[in-house]
């Protein structure tokens, strides 16, 4: 899957999303987050984002 934006994170979660299944355990929305994101967590997790910290308006594109 193509790498997703901070946008595509928060336009998923909530507008595709509903509060019932935020903070419930749910295998199907687990897997369907997976499906979706992972790429772009891998992505996010090799490099340093700490600058985010410091800038985080320069990471919401």
């Amino acid at each position: 899957m193509p790498l997703k934006t901070t946008f595509d994170i928060l336009d998923f979660w909530f507008d595709e999303a509903t509060e019932t299944v935020w903070f419930k355990k749910d295998l199907l929305f687990d897997r369907q987050i997976k499906e979706i994101f992972l790429d772009t967590y891998k992505l996010a997790a090799a490099v340093d984002l700490s600058e985010s910290q410091n800038n985080p308006k320069k990471f919401l594109v």
